[in-house]
C-alpha cells in the first residue's frame, strides 16, 4: 500500500502556483523573484523523495531486483506518457510542432535547448523539466537497486557536487558561451543536486528515521529555513546572474528538503496545516502533472484565439484593471487551465492510473 501524504499534494499546489505567476504574469515577476524557477526546483526534490522512498523500502523486500526495476518503469510510463503524448501529438497536428517534435517525443528537448534555445517555441520551453527527469529515471532506480545501500550517502552528497560543480563549469567555461544559463539550468547534471537532495531526504527517512525526527524537532530547523529562504530572496533581487544560476537550485535542495521533510516526518499544524490540507488545495496539487503540461498551450491559444480585444474594452469600465490587464488574463488562464486538467484527470488519466496498482 502506497503511503499518501495529503501535506505533499498542497505543497505541489503551491510549486506549480509559483510557475503560473512567473509565466503569467509581467516579466519583472520572473526577473526579480524567479518564482517559477524556485517552483521546478522544489518539484525536483519532492520528485526524489517520492521516488526515492519507494524504491528504498522495496530494495528492503524479498521482490527480485528485476521485478522492482519493471515495477518502476512501467508505473512511470503510465503516470507520464498517457498524458504526454497525447498533448504534445494534438498540438502539433492542430497548432504546431515548432519543427522540434522528435526532441519532444524523445525527452530531449532540454538539450536543443541547452545548444539553442531560439529554437524551442514558448510553448513546449516548460518541457525541458519533465525532460531531466525521464533522463533522471534512466540511472536513479538502478543505483537504488544494485547498488548496497552502504554507498548511498556518498553518492548522493557526491550527486550534490556534481551538480553544483557542474553549473560553475558551464557557468565560466568558454565551449558553453552561446547559452550558458541554459547549460548550467537544463542539462540533466545541473539537476542533480535538487533530484537527489530529495532521494537523501528518503534515505534519512527510510534508514534513520529516529535521527531524522529528532532532526526535524528542533527548534533550530524554522531558522534554518527562513534563512534560507533570505538568501534565496538575496539571490534573486541582487541581479547577478552569476551568482543566481549557480547556488539558486542548491539553495532551493535545502529549502525543499526541509519543508517536505518536516512534512512527512512532523506534519504543519493551524493555518498551515489548514491551507495544505484543504480538499481544493489537495486536489489541484493531485492534479499539478496535467496544470503543468496543460499551462503553455492554454496560454498560447488563448493569446491567438480569445477575443482579447473585446475583453479590454469591457475592463474599461474598471480603471484599475484597464491597466493591470494581466490580471483578469491570469484569473482566465488559470481556470481554463484547471478545468481541462480535471477533465483531463477524470476522464484520461485516471484509466492509466488504475493500472499501477498492478506493478506494485
Amino acid at each position: 500500500m502506497r503511503k499518501v501524504y495529503t501535506q505533499l499534494d498542497g505543497f505541489r499546489f503551491v510549486f506549480i502556483f509559483l510557475v503560473l505567476l512567473e509565466h503569467w504574469l509581467p516579466y519583472g515577476v520572473f526577473k526579480y523573484t524567479k518564482c517559477g524557477t524556485i517552483g521546478v526546483n522544489l518539484f525536483f526534490v519532492l520528485s526524489g523523495f517520492l521516488l526515492g522512498e519507494i524504491l528504498l523500502e522495496q530494495k528492503a523486500t524479498p521482490v527480485a531486483k528485476e521485478i522492482i526495476i519493471k515495477n518502476f518503469f512501467i508505473r512511470r510510463s503510465l503516470r507520464i506518457f498517457p498524458l504526454y503524448f497525447v498533448v504534445i501529438i494534438l498540438y502539433s497536428v492542430f497548432f504546431t510542432s515548432g519543427q522540434i517534435f522528435l526532441w519532444n517525443a524523445t525527452y530531449t528537448t532540454n538539450i536543443l535547448e541547452c545548444i539553442n534555445i531560439n529554437r524551442v517555441p514558448l510553448e513546449f520551453q516548460h518541457i525541458w523539466s519533465l525532460c531531466v527527469e525521464e533522463q533522471f529515471y534512466l540511472i536513479f532506480p538502478f543505483i537504488i537497486v544494485f547498488v548496497p545501500k552502504e554507498f548511498f550517502l556518498k553518492i548522493f552528497i557526491g550527486a550534490i557536487v556534481i551538480a553544483f560543480a557542474w553549473r560553475f563549469i558551464s557557468i565560466n567555461s568558454s565551449v558553453f558561451e552561446s547559452y550558458p544559463n541554459k547549460w548550467s539550468s537544463r542539462f540533466p547534471l545541473s539537476a542533480f543536486d535538487a533530484l537527489f537532495g530529495g532521494a537523501l531526504l528518503a534515505y534519512f527517512k527510510v534508514h534513520h528515521y529516529i535521527k531524522t525526527s529528532k532532526f526535524f524537532s528542533l527548534k533550530i530547523v524554522p531558522v534554518l529555513l527562513f534563512s534560507l529562504i533570505a538568501i534565496t530572496i538575496f539571490l534573486t533581487v541582487q541581479q547577478e546572474a552569476f551568482w543566481t544560476d549557480l547556488f539558486l537550485r542548491l539553495v532551493c535542495t535545502f529549502i525543499g528538503i526541509i519543508t517536505i521533510g518536516y512534512a512527512i516526518i512532523i506534519g504543519y499544524s493551524g493555518h498551515v496545516k489548514r491551507f495544505l490540507e484543504h480538499p481544493a488545495i489537495a486536489f489541484m496539487g493531485k492534479i499539478s502533472y496535467g496544470i503543468y503540461l496543460f499551462h503553455p498551450f492554454v496560454q498560447e491559444i488563448y493569446f491567438q484565439y480569445f477575443p482579447i480585444k473585446k475583453l479590454e474594452e469591457l475592463c474599461k469600465l474598471v480603471p484599475k484593471l484597464q491597466y493591470n490587464m494581466y490580471l483578469p488574463h491570469f484569473v482566465i488562464l488559470f481556470v481554463f487551465t484547471i478545468l481541462i486538467s480535471v477533465i483531463s484527470f477524470f476522464l484520461f488519466e485516471k484509466r492509466f492510473l488504475k493500472l499501477k496498482r498492478y506493478f506494485i
